[in-house]
């Protein structure tokens, strides 16, 4: 019994070294291989919607702000994994989102997989782990990928982001902004431009009293030139009488 109890021993100890085994260079080198080949990455698409939310592809965006057109505009982001093969699977934990998905080739289309972000009001974090898929290197951790999905700026549709590429005038951000900095940039934009108008108003008084000083120097620069005319006239007249003993 105890002869039969040590080979049975023996023989799972071996069949245990014969298992990790399988788990060579090799082996590794080809699921790290694949594990550095994945790529995550987002995407922000606008589309025009109605006002029941349905997508509209066919409509132009400009339609979206047009008042009453019926039309407006969502944006959407998508988090995209590519290169799953079947020696790796992923898993994409998100506490923001409360999601904790494993991908793998079963659920993955041609190695590619996308997930909707439920909306863009607020910046979520995501974690992708990359694990090993072959039985010798089972559930090996092999890479770990952290991405932010960015938040959409509504200050990026102000008077106040018209030509600027400052991060608070940014389309989309994945730092929230600071709310003092920005009401401080409105207050100086209000400021420059109530001294804008006002100098544009004194500029424009100045060009008022200019331009009605100007036409009354050329007023009276004419009604000179006239009596001067008038009198050389008249001087030639008298000369001309006197000279015909008139």
């Amino acid at each position: 019994m105890k002869r039969v109890l040590t080979i049975l021993i023996l023989a799972s100890i071996i069949l245990i070294n014969e298992i990790h085994a399988e788990c060579d260079d090799k082996t590794k080198l080809e699921i790290n291989t694949a594990a550095s080949n994945v790529t995550v990455n987002l995407k922000m698409i606008k589309k025009v919607i109605d006002l029941e939310g349905n997508v509209h592809p066919e409509i132009d965006e400009q339609m979206a702000f047009i008042t009453g057109s019926g039309y407006t505009r969502a944006m959407y982001v998508y988090l995209n994994a590519a290169n799953i093969n079947d020696k790796i699977y992923l898993r994409i934990t998100s506490k923001d989102d409360n999601i904790d998905e494993v991908v793998d080739t079963s659920n993955s289309l041609d190695g590619s997989w996308e997930y909707q972000v439920p909306d863009v009001s607020e910046i979520r974090n995501y974690e992708i782990k990359i694990y090993s898929n072959v039985d010798s290197c089972a559930n090996e951790e092999l890479r770990t990928i952290n991405i932010k999905s960015p938040m959409y700026n509504l200050y990026s549709e102000s008077r106040l982001c018209e030509n600027s590429d400052a991060y608070y005038c940014q389309e989309y951000i994945t730092t929230p902004i600071d709310m003092d900095v920005v009401d401080l940039m409105w207050e100086k934009e209000e400021t420059s431009k109530n001294k804008e108008e006002q100098n544009n108003a004194e500029t424009n008084n100045k060009n008022i009293v200019f331009y009605i000083g100007t036409g009354i120097v050329i007023v009276l620069a004419i009604s000179l030139i006239v009596i001067i005319i008038k009198v050389i006239i008249r001087k030639q007249q008298y000369k001309k009488f006197r000279e015909i003993g008139l």
